[in-house]
């Protein structure tokens, strides 16, 4: 098992994404990125590669940026939403007592 970093990212005027990265793979999700160029810049300035999208919930400032990140970032490979909330380009539904990988960490 390997160990992951946090990254708070500021969006808006209050509010914030997170970076999660995989210390061993350097593979990362990003967790409701509403801001894109943030987003991005906190990857590349942490040499982290987005693999993953983790969506809370479907409202603009938590999903409004997923097709967005899509589009831009060929890298992305799983959109998590849940069970069926309608968030943007989830391709992954979740509920409770679901796991699933960033990098090589469950």
């Amino acid at each position: 098992m390997s160990n992951c970093t946090v990254i708070p990212v500021p969006a808006l005027s209050d509010y914030y994404m997170y970076l999660i990265i995989d210390s061993a793979s350097k593979q990362a999700a990003v967790v409701d990125p509403v801001d894109i160029d943030a987003i991005t810049k906190a990857a590349a300035e942490n040499q982290a590669t987005t693999t993953t999208i983790l969506t809370t919930h479907n409202h603009w400032d938590h999903s409004g940026g997923n097709l967005k990140l899509l589009e831009s970032t060929s890298t992305i490979r799983r959109v998590y939403g849940g069970i069926g909330d309608g968030v943007p380009g989830c391709n992954q539904e979740v509920g409770d007592g679901d796991s699933f990988m960033i990098g090589t960490n469950t």
